[in-house]
């Protein structure tokens, strides 16, 4: 990655005037009204039609984030990525599909208006694979980020992430309740009526239970990955798993955002709240529904949390604790010390930094400590982590958590 040279810096300059010269200009932006929230700005979804140039854009696909493209010349064409709603996170999410009459080279400028860079653009490739674009310009403040690409009749996907939205979310989901122990269930309903899922393993006899939630956050799709391969050796047939779910019962929200997710945001749900500024007050649906499907099996069922993990994605692999104190009394206690230092044991140089914080917050893991009594954990993974590194360490995080529970040798 590289400043922009001179000459491409001053196109830069010109992205404000175009915007207000685009030849596809949206409609004046719709609002949700009567909520506990801000609200957010929609998207136009649509197709950007440059029929002079012969190429064309479209958002109109659940996780697109495209807000305006304007075009600067027959080659360069400059597209608005601006949030749900501010303040907010720097996490300039974007994913659109662009295509062409006729093969040709394009120049894309992703202009991030006061916001800066964080995502290196990717684009899919015909297997289904996501590549990185080779060379990225990125302007002094970092607010807009330019790559030359070859485009064609067939429509090409750009995201700042490999792409995984509802389709790729629920495939999975369905996957796991093929399992015969394994029971994926309705719980609620978002904001903009998405069926909100859970799903459960059965019943223990000593009724003891790890809580899993994810999904927060849409673009965070390294913690995502985390989830899966976590969650995926819980429910495997590894003979330790297996063990594992005759003494534990597995409880998870995996999906929290949908409409955030669907919608393409950065980071909010579409009241325009960050779902996880939220677990003091349960303000929003999204939380409500998830914790209501926790308190399900510690009230109503007796059910004892011993553990719970939130997976998120940041800028490197760190695990947020909870700072232990006397007036917190956990199912468990000692627990989140001895999964954390068997795991980076067997990670040795891969070792995940502990962080603890207070958990008197508004964040996951403050809530499952003190609504659940569990020792819990928010689990970030680095937007840059190869998806091979992810697999690993979150399936020896699973392996040290049962060993642990199991008070097993590795």
């Amino acid at each position: 990655m590289r400043h922009t040279s001179f000459n491409h810096y001053l196109i830069l300059l010109l992205v404000g005037f175009a915007l207000l010269h685009s030849a596809c200009s949206g409609v004046s932006p719709r609002y949700l009204k009567d909520l506990d929230g801000p609200g957010v700005e929609f998207q136009d979804k649509k197709v950007y039609k440059f029929r002079d140039q012969g190429v064309y854009f479209s958002n109109r696909f659940d996780g697109a984030r495209l807000n305006r493209v304007s075009s600067l010349n027959d080659s360069t064409f400059v597209i608005s990525i601006t949030a749900e709603n501010t303040p907010i996170n720097p996490s300039p999410w974007f994913a659109f599909q662009v295509w062409s009459q006729a093969p040709r080279n394009i120049h894309i400028v992703l202009d991030y208006g006061n916001s800066k860079h964080r995502y290196w653009p990717k684009v899919r490739q015909a297997d289904g694979t996501f590549l990185p674009v080779q060379k990225l310009e990125l302007n002094e403040s970092q607010s807009a980020a330019g790559f030359s690409l070859p485009v064609g009749s067939e429509k090409k996907l750009i995201s700042g992430q490999p792409f995984f939205n509802k389709d790729s979310i629920l495939n999975w989901l369905h996957q796991l309740d093929k399992k015969p122990y394994v029971k994926l269930e309705k719980i609620g309903k978002s904001t903009l009526g998405e069926k909100m899922l859970g799903f459960h393993t059965p019943a223990t006899p000593h009724k003891k239970a790890i809580a899993i939630m994810g999904g927060q956050h849409p673009p965070e799709i390294t913690g995502f990955r985390a989830q899966m391969a976590f969650v995926g050796f819980l429910l495997g047939d590894d003979p330790l798993a297996v063990r594992f779910r005759e003494q534990y019962q597995i409880v998870a929200v995996p999906w929290i955002n949908p409409d955030g997710n669907n919608q393409g945001h950065w980071r909010h749900n579409v009241a325009g709240v960050d779902l996880n500024r939220d677990w003091a007050t349960f303000k929003q649906k999204e939380t409500t529904a998830a914790r209501d499907y926790f308190l399900r099996f510690a009230q109503d069922s007796g059910v004892d949390f011993v553990f719970g993990i939130d997976f998120h994605s940041t800028y490197w692999d760190v695990l947020y604790t909870n700072k232990p104190g006397d007036e917190y009394v956990t199912h468990r206690p000692g627990l989140m010390n001895e999964w954390a230092a068997r795991w980076n044991h067997t990670l040795s140089d891969l070792a995940v930094k502990v962080e603890p914080s207070d958990p008197n917050g508004r964040v996951s893991k403050s809530w499952l400590l003190t609504g659940l009594g569990a020792e819990a954990v928010t689990y970030e993974v680095a937007d840059t982590t190869p998806f091979e590194e992810i697999h690993y360490k979150a399936t020896q995080a699973a392996i040290a958590l049962v060993l642990v529970l199991l008070e097993e040798k590795p």
